[in-house]
């Protein structure tokens, strides 16, 4: 009988803790489709910078590499509303556009609002 009194109290404080924690709303994602084109005479290497969290795209310190004078569309996952910006520099590291290659840089015009509709292209220099 007091085995299970015990049981009994222990599940009631455990669903008591379980009650306590708190619960994180799932936020929506939605979608940045962001367009930029190379016109520099070298390859350009691209990451997105969250400006609202510790996100970069494509994440892990890789790079989306620009080596053509095409049109690219990077199609980024995102919070709505998140400020978002790109940083991109060359091979040699001599040149950058946007916020840089860490994300530590500024800029004039190059974050866009996740959800948002940007038709234009960057054309990169």
């Amino acid at each position: 009988m007091i085995s299970k009194i015990r049981l009994v109290f222990a599940f009631l404080v455990f669903c008591l803790l379980l009650m306590a924690l708190p619960i994180e709303a799932q936020e929506e994602e939605t979608q940045l489709n962001w367009t930029l084109r190379n016109e520099h005479e070298h390859v350009i290497y691209i990451r997105f910078f969250s400006q609202d969290r510790e996100v970069e795209w494509p994440g892990n310190g890789l790079t989306y590499p620009f080596d053509d004078n095409l049109n690219h569309t990077q199609a980024l996952i995102c919070k709505p509303g998140e400020n978002i910006c790109f940083g991109g520099f060359n091979g040699d590291r001599t040149k950058s556009w946007g916020i840089g290659e860490y994300g530590q840089g500024s800029c004039t015009s190059c974050c866009r609002y996740c959800g948002g509709n940007y038709p234009n292209v960057d054309i990169l220099k």
